[in-house]
């Protein structure tokens, strides 16, 4: 993917096309005003100005991201749009810690690019509320997508590519087609 203008666009295209099935998810899940939310891989700040809006000015929002100059796009954004309940940090999301717990933890299409998304979860869930929200998109890439009329080289891609997910893997579901996964924490 990288880090170029180019792709912030893409981002921001990406961003407003996904806007409301996410906000239906999030609603969903639960997230709601005076939360506060931790959002993960939040590249141009599109899900974290999204979820601000759900929790309102008596909730805030923590944008993560390891790429500086994506975190600067995001920050311009937010502050000529006018949110004051959103703030970004540049870092690792396994160096991350906050003194306050986060009611919810969100991202979007970012599991995917982690090279253990399960021990990542499970070492930011130490930071959320007995009872918190942890709600992701993701796309499905072991659902079988059809095209019409039927394309050889599709059907073959597409099997190739359930075949390397599968076996990277086998413990996780992708949820695609907007599927959110939502876990509520004990403590």
């Amino acid at each position: 993917m990288g880090s170029s203008d180019r792709e912030r666009q893409r981002l921001m295209q990406q961003g407003a096309i996904l806007r409301e099935p996410l906000a239906a998810a999030f609603r969903a899940a639960g997230i709601g005003p005076g939360m506060r939310v931790l959002d993960i891989g939040c590249g141009v700040g599109d899900v974290a100005m999204l979820a601000a809006e759900l929790v309102g000015p008596s909730g805030s929002v923590v944008g993560l991201d390891r790429d500086a100059a994506n975190v600067a796009w995001g920050s311009r954004r937010v502050t000529e749009a006018g949110f004051a309940n959103i703030r970004f940090q540049v870092g690792e999301f396994s160096d991350f810690w906050d003194s306050q717990p986060f009611d919810a933890l969100v991202g979007r299409f970012i599991l995917m690019y982690l090279p253990d998304p399960v021990a990542t979860l499970r070492r930011l869930s130490e930071q959320l509320r007995s009872g918190a929200v942890i709600a992701f998109m993701e796309p499905d890439f072991t659902a079988m997508s059809t095209v019409f009329p039927e394309m050889p080289l599709f059907r073959s891609a597409r099997s190739g590519l359930v075949r390397h997910f599968v076996a990277r893997e086998p413990a996780l579901t992708w949820g695609c087609a907007c599927t959110t996964r939502i876990v509520t924490l004990a403590s």
